[in-house]
């Protein structure tokens, strides 16, 4: 054994010395993103720039917006109750969303203020008795 020389074949011996022509196909099929062919999923082509979607396209411009809006609303005419409490609802809470912590700082000083005293007020009778 000492005077055998071993030689490696198998997978052990492709993984440390790949063959050139799997180096040239590799840099072939690299595509504008960097993906190679082996880290491509199967069967897609690899992702651009801007995602699978690409760009977002504009929208088209209405050819007849007030008719479209007349009949969306003789559509919704049957839910005209329900619409109107919703953005009534909806003024409402914005309104209550902008006031709503004015009055909570003002009640919360209030009662700081209170136990401040409450307290200065029992230190002091407590000094002074």
């Amino acid at each position: 054994m000492s005077g055998e020389k071993r030689t490696n074949t198998g997978a052990a011996a492709q993984a440390e010395n790949p063959s050139p022509s799997a180096n040239t196909a590799q840099t072939e099929n690299s595509g504008p993103s960097g993906n190679t062919a082996q880290n491509a999923r199967p069967g897609r082509q690899p992702h651009g720039p801007h995602g699978p979607h690409g760009g977002m396209m504009p929208g088209e411009k209405a050819k007849d917006f007030k008719g479209t809006f007349r009949k969306l609303l003789s559509y919704m005419g049957r839910y005209k109750i329900a619409l109107i409490a919703v953005m009534i609802f909806a003024a409402g809470s914005t309104v209550f969303n902008i006031i709503g912590p004015k009055v909570l700082a003002k009640a919360t000083t209030e009662l700081f203020e209170r136990s401040e005293e409450r307290r200065v007020g029992k230190e002091c009778r407590s000094r002074w008795s």
